[in-house]
């Protein structure tokens, strides 16, 4: 714990924000446990071992706490006591610009006050806000009356189906307000600038590029552009989003750590002109990170890489031994006190196995890659070694996130290193262009024509690329969720590539063999495979069952209803079977038309 004190806390933490989920503990009684907790640690402070004990303890009900005040604060009692469709009256403060999604309008508000029959009550909580079309312009920070149905956000009716009450919980939405027939939707406050509106300055920033990507690009092209820039993915077609899965580069789509990465380079070559100190370039690369995240609304994924970086630059100016793991378990720790549920989002998971797969995994790789004759020649030589240094860096971040992967979505590339070592470079370059491109606009647009030029071939590149990887037969793993033995069999094989000790090894190999004929024969011993499996699914109105025979043949009784703007079979029978690992169906038993 000494070399990495800031591992064993981060863990404790994340134990206990996830034991929240089974123990309902009331906030104040566990305060009062972990500062006794905390006291009997400074008592027993001669007894080292007692004393951490006492210390992880307390930082484990801490998780519990810091979880349970979060549950409270998206959904108050206020929100508890509304009912599901309740038409309900609300004066909130708009924090999100409107956008377009799927046919409707969707934008973000703060609550301020909410009357549902006769009770009127203040209420601070955060709600998002959905209607067809809007009356009138409205701006972030205006004050607006809302007349409109309640819906809470329901968990998954099934296997296998998309957890919206987990999704609205991680970005701290108590539910949506819908504005259907009947709703009202007035403004009452003009917006109200704030002394310091960096959040108004940056959305113009935002609209502005936006709309000079769109003046200087092709559609197709600037809807790229804007992903890479603003991770705004709202205009780029399912085709191009599904090459760029399957090519295992959807990440450059996504503000994250990778873009972090750009702008801290861009910042640093930019500064190197002019013959700066390298403290001094580090820190005006953090300040151009740092705007950056301000530019793309400050969200988590961004937010994230912002903090991890400047957690690892500060190290480099200052602590040149600082330990890589304990500053990433130190940065997780950091956002999960301010966000204790961001433990479950996808993106948390993925940003931090991505890096933990770096840090730890690479030098591994690398190790190994030099024990072979030529490639050890080959690492005397600039361009190879940047390219097996690129190459092995992509391999790290992907074993890291596998499971990750997998367990959420589904899906992994298998083609993904091979796809980065071009895409990356590519990226980068247009990123860079295209910055140059918007600042030549800001002048006179004339100027920016050849750079826009130049970046519309490098994006059509990248698409190209991203079109033949995902052409290669087997380019991806699709509908494959790992169950939880597959999961823990993985970390036992990292660790074994990880550790040294002989004896570790051993330990790591003995689990394996353990798991696997657990796994194995268990069902066996009990029967399982013998067992005829029905499943009867929620399709809302109608029915829907699902036949698993012990030969393994499948049969589907009816798959509920179907109507012009929704389809059960699609919401909730597919991700089900897909769930289930069945692509294919041996038989379909339709009882009525």
């Amino acid at each position: 714990m000494q070399k990495r004190p800031f591992v064993p806390v981060a863990l404790a933490f994340i134990l206990g924000i996830h034991l929240a989920q089974q123990v309902h503990l009331p906030v104040s009684t566990g305060m009062f446990a972990t500062a006794g907790l905390l006291l009997l640690a400074l008592l027993m402070q001669r007894f080292r071992v007692v004393a951490t004990i006492c210390i992880l303890l307390a930082v484990l009900l801490l998780g519990l706490i810091a979880h349970r005040i979060e549950h409270i604060a998206v959904r108050p009692p206020a929100v508890t006591a509304l009912l599901p469709y309740q038409k309900v009256d609300a004066i909130a403060r708009v924090t999100s610009a409107p956008q377009l999604r799927s046919e409707r309008v969707q934008m973000r508000a703060q609550i301020l006050a909410i009357r549902h029959g006769t009770t009127v009550q203040p209420a601070v909580f955060r709600v998002r806000v959905v209607a067809r079309s809007l009356p009138f312009p409205v701006r972030i920070n205006d004050e607006i009356f809302l007349r409109a149905d309640w819906q809470p956000p329901r968990g998954p009716r099934n296997p296998g189906e998309f957890d919206a009450r987990e999704w609205f919980a991680v970005q701290g939405l108590a539910g949506t307000l819908h504005l259907r027939e009947g709703g009202v939707l007035q403004k009452i406050g003009s917006a109200r600038e704030p002394a310091l509106p960096i959040k108004t300055w940056t959305n113009r920033a935002r609209d502005h590029m936006r709309a000079a990507l769109q003046d200087l690009l092709p559609p197709a092209t600037a809807a790229v552009v804007t992903g890479l820039m603003l991770g705004e993915r709202s205009e780029i077609d399912d085709q191009t989003l599904g090459d760029f899965k399957r090519a295992g580069i959807i990440h450059v789509l996504a503000v994250s750590g990778l873009h972090a990465g750009f702008i801290m380079m861009l910042v640093y070559i930019a500064g190197s002109f002019f013959a700066l100190p390298r403290s001094t370039l580090l820190l005006l690369s953090l300040l151009g990170v740092w705007a950056f995240a301000l530019l793309t609304g400050m969200k988590p994924p961004v937010f994230r890489a912002s903090l991890m970086a400047s957690l690892f630059v500060l190290a480099a100016v200052g602590d040149k031994n600082a330990d890589a793991l304990n500053l990433l378990a130190f940065a997780a720790l950091g956002i999960l006190l301010l966000r204790p549920g961001d433990l479950y989002s996808a993106g948390f998971q993925l940003s931090f196995a991505a890096v933990a797969g770096i840090v730890m995994i690479h030098p591994v790789l690398e190790r190994l890659l030099k024990k072979i004759r030529i490639a050890k020649r080959l690492y005397a030589y600039t361009l190879p070694r940047w390219i097996f240094s690129l190459m092995l860096v992509s391999l790290s971040a992907q074993m890291g996130t596998l499971p990750v992967s997998a367990v959420h979505f589904g899906s992994f590339s298998l083609v993904g290193m091979i796809s980065n070592l071009f895409a990356i470079p590519l990226v980068f370059v247009a990123v860079a262009t295209a910055f140059l491109a918007l600042l030549s606009y800001a002048i006179l647009p004339v100027l920016a024509v050849p750079f826009a030029a130049a970046v519309h071939v490098v994006i059509t590149l990248v698409l190209v690329l991203a079109e033949l990887m995902a052409r290669i037969p087997y380019a991806a793993v699709t509908d494959w969720y790992p169950a939880p033995v597959f999961v823990l069999v993985y970390g036992l094989a990292l660790a074994l590539l990880l550790v040294q000790a002989t004896h570790t090894r051993f330990w790591c190999v003995a689990g394996i063999l353990f798991v696997l004929n657990y796994w194995a024969w268990v069902p066996v011993v009990n029967g399982e495979a013998r067992l005829l499996r029905i499943t009867c699914l929620d399709v809302g109105q109608g029915d829907a069952a699902l036949v698993l025979a012990p030969n393994g043949r499948t049969l589907l009784i009816d798959a509920g209803p179907a109507f012009e703007d929704f389809s059960a079979g699609e919401r909730h029978i597919l991700p089900f079977l897909r769930r289930q690992g069945i692509h294919r169906l041996d038989a379909v038993l339709v009882t009525h038309p």
